[in-house]
């Protein structure tokens, strides 16, 4: 499938092209709706989940990465069943509409939050007009850090690390942050305004930070809780499942000190950063999981519904560090299915405390569609 650009519509016509198309995938089958997502991030997950499920699938492939298509088809019960080549992926946003025409409902991913930005006040997952997956308005608080605050810190009560607004007020261990989801990469850790600018002066696109944030660093364990947030619950009444906890393997800031402190690595160019290469399951000491890490998944969907209609659906990661004192502090929400969301497969820890099959967590984010379509409520997680 050949892509083919179009103009960006307005927001009007993208919400009526939106409702028009859920309505018509409502009069569907599994068979006759097309799962789409970017072949990047965790797209062998979903196409998995949704080929297991009875979808189509179909994979978006920037024509440079053509090769890929070799190592999809190593995985054929995970490979997509069909293409669709873009020269960048930001195309898709000229060609979403020809995509819906394809009945397909997009699966927002890091890929898609971080690949998918476009000039303009607006990300490029609002501006598609065609069905996603989730809350196409909570989507904002995903790429906007600001807004992120505004729903945990403030609506949700949650524990966050101090945002440092200038950089000449670092005064102590920062972590410094790009916008978007570029997967840890670029994130520094600095401990005084010399060092930020030290750190500056060694990165190629200096610009990228003109809009970074610089929160303190909390020493302490980080883990990232999977979540989702369903209008069905499938096995419980609860609108709210826990999925499981991943760690991160960073490079090279967990190698650095093989070959030098921190700061000779900054003085040397080489700062240690936080750029994530891969994922392992953990369990939570349970003492944590039932007092800090259910309550806050619980506050942050609550809190969601008083941002957008209908709050948050589909999955989430809150992205936590638990301090000396036991304490968790949120530094950060994906609002979407996160990489590590991978080590469940195929299933997680937690999973057969819900489910009494094993089952995993794109196949549950599949199992929404074929209930809303089952109910004539897909308009309760496509929007």
């Amino acid at each position: 499938m050949q892509a083919r650009g179009i103009q960006y519509l307005q927001m009007t016509d993208i919400e009526n092209s939106v409702q028009k198309t859920i309505k018509k995938l409502a009069l569907l089958g599994e068979s006759d709706i097309t799962i789409a997502t970017l072949c990047s991030h965790s797209s062998l997950q979903i196409f998995h989940a949704a080929k297991k499920q009875g979808f189509r699938t179909l994979g978006i492939l920037r024509k440079k990465d053509v090769a890929l298509k070799d190592s999809y088809d190593i995985f054929p019960l995970a490979k997509p069943s069909e293409y669709y080549e873009v020269d960048e992926y930001t195309q898709v946003v000229e060609d979403s509409k020809e995509l819906a025409a394809a009945n397909a409902i997009f699966i927002p991913t890091g890929s898609a939050v971080e690949y998918l930005r476009i000039p303009g006040p607006r990300h490029g997952l609002e501006l598609l007009p065609m069905p996603i997956y989730g809350t196409r308005k909570i989507a904002p608080f995903e790429f906007d850090r600001t807004k992120q605050r505004e729903w945990l810190e403030q609506k949700a009560g949650l524990l966050m690390p101090q945002e440092i607004v200038n950089p000449k007020q670092i005064d102590g261990p920062c972590v410094v942050k790009l916008k978007g989801a570029p997967g840890g990469r670029g994130s520094v850790v600095v401990t005084s305004y010399k060092e930020y600018q030290t750190f500056l002066s060694s990165v190629k696109c200096r610009d990228e930070y003109e809009d970074a944030t610089i929160q303190r660093f909390i020493t302490g364990t980080r883990y990232y809780l999977l979540f989702l947030a369903t209008p069905f619950g499938v096995y419980n009444e609860s609108d709210m499942e826990f999925w499981g906890i991943d760690r991160r393997d960073e490079s090279n800031a967990d190698e650095f000190y093989k070959i030098g402190s921190r700061v000779e690595l900054l003085q040397m160019q080489q700062p240690p950063t936080f750029n994530v290469t891969g994922n392992t399951q953990v369990v939570l000491r349970e003492s944590l999981l039932l007092s800090q890490a259910i309550p806050a998944g619980r506050r942050t969907i609550d809190a969601s519904k008083e941002l957008v209609p209908g709050g948050i659906v589909g999955p989430f990661c809150l992205e936590t560090i638990v301090d000396p004192d036991s304490r968790m502090h949120v530094f950060e929400i994906s609002a979407r299915i996160v990489a590590g969301s991978n080590v469940l497969i195929p299933t997680s820890a937690y999973a057969p405390f819900t489910y009494p099959q094993p089952i995993t967590y794109a196949e549950r984010m599949m199992l929404d569609i074929r209930e809303g379509l089952r109910r004539s409520e897909l308009h309760k997680v496509a929007t």
